[in-house]
C-alpha cells in the first residue's frame, strides 16, 4: 500500500528497510517454481571481483514529481549517460574492483562504457539498440531475446557487488540471490519506472 501496488517499478523501494522480506518472499517462489529452469543458458566466467551494472535508458525512468515528468524533459541523453558512467567509476575506484559486468541494451550508452573502461568491461554480445527504439525493435527471436535477459542477470548474479537501475530484471536477480549487495544509483533512488 505504501507503494500504491508499483513496489517493483519505484527506485526508492530498493532502499525501503522492509525490502528484504519482500526478497525472501519472492525468493520461495523462485526457488520452488524457476531456478531449474535456468540451466537453459551458459553464463560468462565472471571473475571473483566484479561490479556489476545495467543500464535502462532515459525514456523508461520519470522522476517523483507527481506529474509524471519524463527524465528524457528535465536533462539530455548526455547528461544522463554522464551520470551513470561517473558513478561507475566512482564504484569501481572505490571498491577497487578488477572488472565491471555491463547489462545494456542501448547501443550509444554501451559504446561510451566501451571507451571509458575499455578491457576492464564485461558484457554479453547482441544487437544493441538506437535511440528510442524499444526491445522489439531488435530484429532477434524473441527466444534470444529472454535468453539474452537471462543470461545478463545469471552474470550480474555472479558479481561481487552491483550499482543498479530500478527495474524488473534487476527486480527479478534481487529476489533469485538475497544476499547479493547492490546499490541504486543516486540520482534513479527517488523516481520510478514507465
Amino acid at each position: 500500500n505504501k507503494y500504491d501496488g508499483w513496489f517493483f517499478c519505484q527506485g526508492k523501494v530498493y532502499t525501503e528497510p522492509q525490502f528484504q522480506k519482500l526478497r525472501l518472499l519472492y525468493n520461495k517462489t523462485f526457488n520452488e517454481n524457476l531456478k531449474p529452469k535456468l540451466n537453459l543458458i551458459t553464463p560468462s566466467k565472471i571473475p571473483e571481483n566484479t561490479l556489476g551494472v545495467n543500464y535502462r535508458y532515459i525514456n523508461m525512468y520519470f522522476t517523483n514529481d507527481g506529474k509524471e515528468t519524463p527524465f528524457k524533459n528535465i536533462m539530455s541523453l548526455e547528461e544522463f549517460n554522464k551520470k551513470y558512467i561517473n558513478e561507475i567509476e566512482k564504484s569501481f575506484d572505490e571498491g577497487k574492483y578488477d572488472k565491471i559486468y555491463l547489462a545494456c541494451q542501448h547501443r550509444i550508452f554501451f559504446e561510451e562504457c566501451v571507451k571509458k573502461f575499455k578491457d576492464k568491461l564485461m558484457y554479453i554480445e547482441l544487437n544493441r539498440l538506437e535511440e528510442h527504439l524499444w526491445e522489439i525493435h531488435r530484429n532477434v527471436p524473441i527466444l534470444k531475446e529472454y535468453t539474452d535477459v537471462v543470461t545478463d542477470i545469471t552474470n550480474l548474479n555472479s558479481c561481487k557487488h552491483l550499482l543498479i537501475s530500478p527495474s524488473n530484471m534487476i527486480f527479478s536477480l534481487l529476489y533469485m540471490n538475497t544476499n547479493i549487495s547492490y546499490e541504486v544509483f543516486n540520482f534513479l533512488e527517488e523516481t520510478y519506472t514507465g
